[in-house]
């Protein structure tokens, strides 16, 4: 079953979701660009959430201890 995300909703990103190293490396680098501009702390999980905000055409779901990050489902014209 399958559940929007909802901004409202402050949820954990599992430690089983895997990524490359050149990815986290990346991830660490714009944390730490956030936190330098921002000046405050951003979590690796706020961090994500962030950065798929700006991708509209994604949803996070949750399935037991992980998030599937997948396109929207395009509601039918009639």
């Amino acid at each position: 079953m399958s559940r929007p995300f909802e901004p409202s909703k402050k949820r954990r990103l599992s430690r089983s979701i895997k990524i490359s190293s050149d990815m986290y490396e990346r991830l660490v680098s714009l944390q730490g660009f956030l936190q330098l501009k921002e000046r405050r702390k951003r979590s690796m999980d706020e961090l994500i959430e962030f950065i798929l905000s700006f991708v509209p055409d994604l949803e996070i779901d949750v399935d037991e201890n992980f998030y599937i990050v997948q396109s929207r489902q395009r509601k039918a014209a009639t």
